[in-house]
């Protein structure tokens, strides 16, 4: 497996365990034979990050966002010049980060993969937007439970973007406070309001489509897998697949203790459990849905 992995740090707003829990995720998607590069903002609390992901190897980017960055939050005075002379850049030539990060996606190839984990509507957008080439977009939003409008905008950024992606998957975790206080398990217990439009409707021909590069995909799922009909959606999309005659691979970032017996009741009853594996990497655990319910 050949593709690339970019993991953006999440926002300001979020600390200690998050960060943590993606660094985590990074380590089981290397291990699994991925690519992993690492983008991370170049603001103060992430510093530590960015020294612990060096340690281990990774080859990270900095990123300067002037939007959500303080000039006060760097170490050293050439933290700061540099903070300023791209910030005057951008200033006098109007590049917004999303167009940033847009330079950054087109220098791959249609083989690689985008892992994006990060906040703000917008930039989510425009960045889904500039990828939608790529065979598959992983689209991770952070934990805004007060945001009401998410819902309605990431409905209209699907329908505007996603519909042209020959697969996608968009990711939002906006959970509800009663399941996040049950299964308090940070970024690893992720819900999905919309995961697999593109790949689920009958306007693209996915069975000729070449995920990860090889004609056998391996789709993978960075969460638990949790009650919600959006991911429900997405089991059915993988059935779907099997309809057209191909074979799946579901990985599973998480832990089997936090996926519902109840939910794993439905994905049995939507799919023959002889033919979907579902895999947990860094447990070593590999079997069959029926063996886990």
């Amino acid at each position: 497996m050949s593709s690339v992995i970019f993991q953006f740090f999440p926002s300001p707003y979020v600390e200690g365990g998050a960060a943590k829990s993606n660094i985590q995720i990074a380590d089981i998607l290397r291990d699994s034979g991925y690519c992993v590069r690492p983008i991370i903002p170049f603001a103060r609390h992430h510093h530590d990050v960015y020294d612990t992901l060096q340690k281990k190897g990774y080859s990270c980017m900095r990123l300067v966002m002037p939007m959500s960055v303080r000039p006060q939050t760097f170490k050293t005075n050439h933290e700061k010049l540099h903070f300023y002379f791209r910030l005057l850049i951008r200033l006098c030539f109007f590049i917004p980060n999303e167009f940033i990060l847009f330079l950054m996606s087109i220098k791959y190839s249609q083989r690689k993969v985008l892992f994006y984990h990060g906040g703000g509507n917008l930039t989510q957008g425009f960045l889904c937007a500039a990828l939608r080439k790529l065979p598959l977009i992983i689209h991770i939003r952070e934990f805004i439970e007060e945001d009401q409008n998410w819902a309605y905008l990431s409905e209209r950024l699907q329908r505007k973007y996603f519909d042209y992606a020959s697969v996608s998957i968009c990711i939002s975790n906006a959970l509800e406070k009663k399941f996040r206080t049950k299964y308090p398990t940070g970024n690893f217990c992720v819900v999905y309001n919309a995961i697999f439009n593109a790949l689920s409707g009958s306007n693209r021909a996915v069975s000729s489509h070449k995920l990860f590069g090889k004609e056998v995909p391996e789709i993978v799922i960075v969460g638990n897998i949790a009650p919600h009909k959006g991911q429900l959606e997405a089991i059915k999309a993988i059935g779907w697949l099997h309809d057209e005659g191909q074979e799946v691979h579901l990985t599973v970032v998480g832990d089997p203790s936090h996926t519902p017996r109840n939910y794993l009741n439905e994905i049995r009853d939507t799919i023959d459990e002889k033919k979907l594996m579902l895999t947990y990497p860094w447990s070593g655990i590999k079997v069959k849905l029926k063996d886990i319910i």
